[in-house]
């Protein structure tokens, strides 16, 4: 959650996805309940840019 991973999976127009990954990822660590309460703020964060990224309806059509 503390990469830029979710920003080249937005940039390549794969939204959906990207909604999904970030679910999951914080899914897998509520494992490690302390860890996943420090990183509650961050998760809400990605959740909103992620929503607002939607908004700008920018999409990299050639990710490489």
């Amino acid at each position: 959650m503390t990469d830029s991973m979710y920003l080249n999976i937005l940039k390549e127009g794969r939204i959906d996805y990207c909604k999904g990954k970030l679910e999951r990822d914080f899914r897998d660590i509520a494992l490690i309940p302390q860890v996943q309460k420090k990183l509650s703020s961050i998760y809400l964060a990605w959740k909103e840019l992620i929503r607002e990224y939607k908004k700008l309806e920018i999409v990299d059509k050639n990710p490489n």
